[in-house]
């Protein structure tokens, strides 16, 4: 049952990150060139608040703009020490990552919203 269990996450894992090609594939403007293209880490904001929250506004998919924020902190040698949902509107998620440096916020569409 455990080897199961396990292979159920690796499977949803893959059929995620499927949805995501795919989403990569419908976006205005995509081409076999761009579609797997790995994006810069330059966010717009400040991340100190909510309301200047980092985000990715060339951000294909939510999963990207994810992605994005790993690597931003990632790149800028961040320790991530906690991370939590700061708040949730209509249309955005907004990550707070606490981290060897302060708090950083992130803002991130919600799926279907961009």
């Amino acid at each position: 049952m455990l080897y199961l269990r396990k292979r159920s996450f690796d499977c949803a894992a893959v059929l995620v990150r499927l949805q995501n090609l795919l989403e990569y594939c419908f976006a205005p403007g995509a081409k076999l060139t761009n579609v797997f293209a790995r994006r810069g880490s330059t966010p717009a904001g400040d991340g100190k608040t909510k309301d200047t929250a980092y985000h990715f506004p060339k951000a294909r998919t939510s999963l990207e703009a994810i992605e994005l924020s790993l690597r931003f902190l990632d790149e800028r040698e961040y320790v991530v020490e906690h991370k939590d949902i700061g708040d949730i509107d209509d249309k955005h998620i907004y990550d707070l990552y606490r981290t060897n440096r302060g708090d950083v916020w992130f803002r991130v569409p919600t799926i279907g919203s961009q």
